[in-house]
């Protein structure tokens, strides 16, 4: 009987390790981006809600231009007198580490200021196990600095544990990417310190 389980639990364990979730590689871990950029000709609407705080939630739409050149911006800041302009560029591989330069461009119209942001994004992948990181700097109004570190363990075919870490501030987040169907994101998310919780659902097509 024993051996019989053992068999059994072998045999699944090498069933799992063959999966992978659907659809092309993530272009975020939580807040985190990836190296990778959505498939030329695909859309992505995707909205936000945090908590404690609840209200609407933040809606945004990208679009893959090319297979490596993504263009985004926050439809909701747009409404609120934030324009923005969000684009990432996959530079390609480095033996097995993807590497982009995502931008950002935002002006506030009520207090006519300018944002502007620049950062470094690497990625690579390890069996079920994805490693991130981005280096950002803001370039206006004034120099700052941030980073993230992302992991992603895809534990099924539809299922992905997330752990996520900022720094400038520091932040640990951890959360789960589902997938009910391919080109359907739905993440759900804690922060801390100073608990807070956070939700997102992006539909790619």
């Amino acid at each position: 009987m024993g051996r019989s389980a053992a068999v059994g639990l072998i045999a699944v364990a090498v069933g799992l390790s063959g999966l992978a979730l659907e659809g092309p590689p993530l272009t975020e871990v939580i807040y985190g981006s990836t190296a990778y950029t959505l498939p030329g000709g695909t859309w992505e609407l995707a909205g936000y809600l945090s908590l404690p705080v609840v209200g609407l939630p933040s809606v945004s739409i990208s679009y893959g231009v090319t297979d490596a050149l993504q263009l985004g911006t926050g439809l909701s800041a747009d409404l609120w007198g934030l324009p923005n302009l969000g684009a990432k560029l996959a530079l390609g591989q480095t033996g097995p580490v993807a590497i982009a330069l995502p931008v950002s461009l935002a002006y506030s119209i009520s207090e006519s200021t300018a944002y502007l942001a620049a950062g470094l994004a690497m990625s690579s992948q390890a069996g079920q196990l994805g490693f991130h990181s981005e280096l950002a700097v803001d370039v206006l109004p004034g120099m700052a600095l941030s980073a993230s570190f992302g992991l992603v363990y895809e534990a099924l075919e539809s299922v992905a544990l997330l752990g996520e870490v900022g720094v400038m501030p520091l932040r640990f987040r951890i959360g789960t990417l589902l997938q009910p169907f391919s080109g359907l994101d739905l993440r759900v998310w804690g922060s801390f310190p100073g608990f807070s919780a956070g939700a997102k659902a992006a539909l790619r097509f």
